[in-house]
């Protein structure tokens, strides 16, 4: 079976690889900001941002495949170099996949 594939029945695989996946994915988006930073030390955040850096995925709520379906399509087709896949691209191979 491939690694990267999880059956149906693997809720909490499922809610776990992507809490690993989003989490690696948010430390590296800050690892990038702050190696692109001139002088890091003439940046200050807000004490209001702060709280955010240290907010983590805990609880996860069960949607229904339309549910999911209608977030993704609501997503804007904007892509960054950092995504795996282009969002274009990740839409049209999820309608593929649950249709």
């Amino acid at each position: 079976m491939d690694a990267n594939k999880v059956t149906n029945g693997d809720d909490e695989v499922v809610a776990d690889r992507l809490k690993t996946f989003f989490d690696q994915k948010v430390k590296t988006i800050y690892s990038n900001i702050e190696a692109e930073l001139p002088d890091k030390s003439s940046v200050t955040m807000s004490d209001s941002a702060k709280p955010l850096l240290r907010s983590k995925l805990s609880q996860f709520k069960q949607v229904s495949m339309s549910e999911l379906e209608s977030l993704i399509n609501a997503l804007p087709n904007k892509s960054s170099i950092l995504d795996p896949i282009p969002m274009w691209l990740f839409k049209n191979c999820f309608q593929n996949c649950y249709r």
